[in-house]
């Protein structure tokens, strides 16, 4: 019987394996080995039914069954739908359906939900035909996509969308954008068209610096981000940092960004700006308090949230504010842009910091760097 529930959620490969160890525990927890399809649903129903009915259940339980569940859940979406696991920012989600298909779902909210409800079994298959909606491009989350896609094919039919996660899409020029307006919207259509219009490219004109320097910020980005774009990264302003790692800038907006055009801090320059500095300063200017949180022996990661934290790295004050607790010089890493990791500079702290680094950067839809660099300072350099 246990090799039943392995095969199939072996069979997901990478596409759910982020969910994979989750699931398997909560099988063997509550004693079953279900299979994909209709009779994994059923079973999970009954353990769904019987846990929101068990009086005697430690309220510490709580958590664990939602994790395991709603684990077990997305993977059963996803070998019935399509799609692959996805997280951000410690959010954990399914995208369902082929490809970049529209459809997103949250597993463990629709588990906890249904465990709150007055009818469990009701409220989780409500839940499960949510999920179908948002596979077929029907679903109030996935329209919205669906609308953006249509919008973005129609108007600006050069770019397309690269990576999703929920309502927030990349593009393939690295512009981010959140749909959360046009989820928000009366008419998806219009506020995406729109949305679709305040895009840059082309031959347009260059942002004036007074409406471009208090949006300015660094973004760290890697190797495979330069590669990938090819010869599209000559027209972005880019700067070797230290190993695998640069410097872009960004233009930040309320629900997007893009990155600067190198032409574009060619003109700022030659009015006798300096963007770079001006970034810098914003950054530093960001209401964020350093506050790190121990991951693993002497590894540290520093994780707000804001998705500026690997750029963090560059922060003059950061060596300053951390020496006291991990001291001077100090190792850093940049797995993905929503974690900055630090340790001591020593050789066993290293070595569990890179280990560490090298399974977020694995896992990141947008990976930065896994190698470690020393801070002391305001130099940084490569170990």
């Amino acid at each position: 019987m246990g090799a039943a529930v392995s095969d199939w959620i072996a069979d997901l490969g990478e596409r759910g394996a982020p969910f994979a160890s989750a699931a398997r525990r909560f099988t063997r927890w509550r004693g079953g080995a279900p299979g994909a399809g209709t009779a994994g649903i059923r079973w999970l129903t009954g353990e769904l039914d019987a846990f929101a009915h068990d009086d005697e259940a430690p309220a510490d339980h709580d958590e664990r069954f939602v994790e395991g569940a709603g684990a077990l859940l997305g993977l059963l979406l996803i070998a019935h739908l399509g799609g692959r696991c996805t997280s951000k920012e410690g959010r954990h989600q399914v995208h369902l359906g082929p490809g970049l298909a529209p459809g997103t779902f949250d597993p463990f909210a629709a588990v906890d939900a249904a465990l709150d409800a007055n009818d469990p079994l009701t409220a989780l298959a409500d839940a499960i035909r949510d999920a179908e909606g948002e596979a077929a491009g029907t679903g109030t989350r996935s329209r919205c996509v669906v609308a953006f896609h249509a919008a973005l094919r129609d108007a600006r039919p050069e770019r397309s969308i690269a990576a999703r996660h929920g309502l927030e899409v990349e593009l393939d020029d690295g512009t981010e954008i959140d749909l959360e307006r046009v989820l928000a919207a009366e008419d998806a259509g219009d506020a995406a068209r729109r949305l679709v219009s305040l895009l840059p490219g082309g031959p347009v004109l260059e942002l004036d610096w007074a409406d471009a320097a208090p949006r300015l910020l660094p973004r760290l980005v890697g190797q495979r981000f330069v590669d990938e774009l090819g010869a599209r990264a000559d027209a972005l302003q880019l700067r070797p940092l230290v190993g695998h790692i640069h410097v872009a800038l960004q233009l930040r907006y309320e629900g997007r960004s893009r990155f600067v055009r190198r032409s574009e801090v060619d003109a700022w320059l030659d009015a006798g700006h300096d963007p770079a500095r001006r970034a810098l300063a914003n950054l530093t200017d960001v209401d964020a308090r350093l506050d790190v949180r121990p991951v693993e022996d002497d590894v540290y990661a520093l994780t707000t949230g804001d998705a500026l934290d690997a750029t963090r790295l560059l922060l003059p004050r950061l060596a300053d504010e951390l020496e006291a607790r991990i001291g001077r010089p100090f190792l850093a890493a940049v797995p993905h842009r929503d974690v900055l990791l630090l340790c001591p500079d020593d050789f066993a702290a290293e070595r569990r910091l890179v280990a560490h680094a090298r399974e977020l950067h694995d896992r990141a839809p947008h990976p930065i760097a896994a190698h470690a660099v020393q801070v002391d300072g305001t130099r940084i350099t490569d170990c």
